[in-house]
């Protein structure tokens, strides 16, 4: 979920303060234009837009990276394949932000063109998050409060609040993609999804959607995930699932290996990859480390769930 955190280890030096994560936070974006980082099509809507106010601002990370922040108006942004290399099969791309902003390039568009290319159609999705004020200062103070949680607040409390509106999001742009997978050359009984942090935690949640055309038919978390705890019974017939995590992540390892653990109890198919490094946030980015192997492991995982044939 956490943008790059300064440079320390707990060994090294102590936890940063508040005021600290603040200024590293507003100091490490500038507004920037929008872009939709090589789309095949426009924007898709999920609900109608009329009383909302669009307050969504793109931001540019000093390292290059490309977010939003204060999305109010979800959508999809298509990466269609070649009609002649398309296997028929789509995926949805939940990016992660903490649910405060998106990281719409190495956990969204550069993960969508590695599926186009492969033939799969993918689908970027654009969901709703909380408010972060007007200015880059108050984007700071935002960040700086969620990575500096207090014991009775839950930043990825996926039952309500803002939070709860990225799952509702992910559930709709599961249902539009199979309501228009004609128009976009797609078969409605083959959606999978994938969710990095934060946007695991939203597509994860989405299992438990009532109607199943509104849940994931395979899902992959990345360091991220976690079941509703509230009303809802693990019962057989859970989608098959691919996640990892690194295992000192101490953002989410807890919720991945609670994850891993409920779908072998249920007895669900399960691909689990725990790698070493206190890595989080690498998206599709080379990192130089072990777990760069994440996006050949994933797509073997998609070809054994019959994604990557023509059928």
């Amino acid at each position: 979920m956490p943008e790059t955190m300064p440079d320390q280890t707990p060994e090294q030096n102590p936890e940063p303060s508040y005021e600290d994560l603040a200024r590293h936070f507003a100091q490490a974006f500038t507004i920037t234009e929008p872009t939709l980082l090589g789309a095949t099509g426009p924007e898709v809507p999920l609900r109608p837009a009329d009383g909302v106010p669009d307050r969504e601002q793109a931001l540019r990370r000093n390292d290059g990276g490309y977010r939003l922040r204060n999305v109010t108006r979800p959508t999809l942004i298509p990466y269609l394949p070649d009609p002649g290399t398309a296997t028929g099969a789509a995926v949805l791309i939940a990016p992660g932000g903490a649910f405060l902003k998106l990281s719409m390039d190495s956990e969204g568009a550069d993960v969508a063109h590695l599926l186009r290319e492969r033939g799969l159609a993918a689908f970027v999705l654009k969901y709703r998050l909380g408010h972060t004020g007007e200015t880059l200062e108050d984007f700071g103070a935002h960040l700086a409060s969620a990575f500096s949680p207090s014991e009775d607040s839950d930043v990825v409390d996926t039952r309500g609040g803002h939070q709860r509106l990225a799952v509702d999001d992910v559930e709709d742009a599961l249902a539009l993609i199979r309501s228009r997978s004609g128009e976009w050359g797609v078969d409605a009984d083959r959606v999978s999804a994938i969710g990095f942090s934060a946007g695991a935690y939203a597509i994860s949640a989405a299992v438990a959607a009532e109607d199943p055309q509104r849940r994931p038919g395979s899902l992959a978390c990345i360091y991220g995930g976690r079941l509703p705890e509230a009303g809802f019974e693990v019962e057989p017939g859970l989608p098959d699932l691919f996640t990892l995590v690194d295992v000192h992540d101490p953002l989410c390892a807890g919720d991945v290996l609670e994850l891993i653990d409920t779908w072998r109890l249920s007895g669900a198919a399960v691909e689990g990859h725990i790698y070493p490094g206190a890595l989080h946030g690498f998206g599709a980015r080379v990192t130089g480390t072990p777990v760069d192997a994440w996006i050949d492991l994933w797509f073997d995982w998609l070809d054994r769930q019959g994604l990557l044939s023509r059928v």
